[in-house]
């Protein structure tokens, strides 16, 4: 079932620069003194500042385009492993450090919610499902928190963006109604701040 989100803004925060090392400690794993400001899933959009996560997916397996993601620069690369004894391994490929990560994918949500300071924690978050009316529904939900002076945003159909008026209201396009979880995460904590 596909979801349309509307969310609120109560607080908000600023750059998403961080070490790796305090956020991978969270998982159990030893990482080094490595800063990076974005995780992304699709090597094509990795930069030299962005940390590359593969993982095995329903159609591609992410650690097919650890290579390219080198290639592109990243510095750190979080990789899905099958082993459980491999989880926290390091591996040095030229400047890249390769991090093995047990059940990655399934962990990948807590891992995107950490990178981002948890930033549905700082906001109210409405979620709208169901088979007709969810667009219609959100866009009433970001009027309504309009004309009460809140600060509100959407992710949906239409695309993801915070609200400003219906007359100016400029969405950004979204590949899917409901992105993947690091993209979810990056676009709620880009609302807080």
């Amino acid at each position: 079932m596909k979801a349309d989100m509307v969310s609120i803004d109560t607080q908000f925060h600023t750059a998403f620069d961080q070490s790796i090392k305090p956020l991978l400690a969270n998982f159990g794993i030893d990482a080094p003194d490595l800063w990076v400001g974005e995780l992304v899933l699709d090597s094509r959009k990795v930069e030299i500042h962005k940390a590359f996560v593969a993982v095995k997916g329903y159609t591609q397996d992410g650690r097919d385009f650890i290579p390219q993601a080198i290639s592109l620069g990243a510095k750190v690369i979080l990789a899905q492993c099958e082993d459980q004894a491999m989880h926290g391994h390091t591996e040095m490929r030229e400047q890249t450090v390769i991090v093995s990560f047990y059940q990655l994918s399934e962990k990948l949500s807590e891992v995107a919610a950490c990178f981002y300071q948890y930033p549905a924690n700082s906001m109210s978050v409405i979620a709208v499902t169901g088979t007709n009316g969810k667009t219609s529904t959100v866009q009433l939900i970001n009027q309504l928190a309009d004309l009460m002076g809140e600060r509100s945003a959407s992710i949906g159909t239409l695309g993801s963006g915070v609200y400003k008026s219906s007359l100016q209201n400029e969405l950004k396009t979204t590949t899917n109604t409901t992105p993947d979880a690091i993209s979810m995460q990056s676009l709620l904590a880009g609302f807080v701040g």
